[in-house]
């Protein structure tokens, strides 16, 4: 699921979001707090610094049967300066 970013609200949708997921594939609570807050960050970040961005989350399945969630931030925002 993608979640377009651009207002402080849309950073609560896919909190929520990500919550519901990582509650979905039996993340523990400290996990879905682990991903909720990372969710919380990264489109923070774009409304902050990009303006606008997507925030992907997915349900992926490792090769030994563990289940987790992926949170994917994209923008086209100005980067962070070279300090050299």
């Amino acid at each position: 699921m993608e979640f377009q970013i651009v207002h402080e609200a849309d950073v609560a949708s896919a909190r929520q979001a990500g919550a519901q997921l990582s509650d979905l594939v039996g993340l523990s609570k400290i996990q879905q707090h682990c991903v909720m807050i990372s969710i919380s960050e990264l489109a923070t970040n774009i409304v902050q610094h990009a303006g606008q961005g997507q925030i992907t989350l997915t349900i992926l399945t490792d090769p030994g049967g563990n289940t987790g969630v992926e949170v994917v931030a994209r923008d086209e925002g100005p980067g962070i300066p070279d300090p050299y």
